[in-house]
């Protein structure tokens, strides 16, 4: 999954849109299970809803809480909730 990750999903941050952040937000919905406050509408527009949700999923998983997604962020949403280790 890494290499995917690494060659076909976009750093993303307010103002992004598209199918990239769709992904982004039902990866959130899915890691909801085990951080509640990430839940959120998917309409592909990375807003405030978007970046806060991002920041308080960054925290719980000690990342840099910037907003921003990129690498490290993707690999972490990548994982399943609740275990650092297995990857979607």
């Amino acid at each position: 999954m890494n290499n995917i990750i690494q060659t076909t999903l976009p750093t993303l941050k307010n103002g992004s849109s598209g199918v990239a952040v769709q992904i982004l937000q039902r990866l959130l919905m899915f890691q909801s299970i085990s951080v509640p406050r990430l839940s959120l509408k998917v309409d592909g527009l990375f807003g405030q809803s978007t970046e806060a949700a991002v920041k308080d999923f960054q925290k719980s998983r000690g990342l840099s809480a910037d907003g921003v997604v990129g690498l490290k962020t993707w690999q972490e949403l990548s994982a399943l909730p609740g275990d650092g280790e297995e990857t979607l």
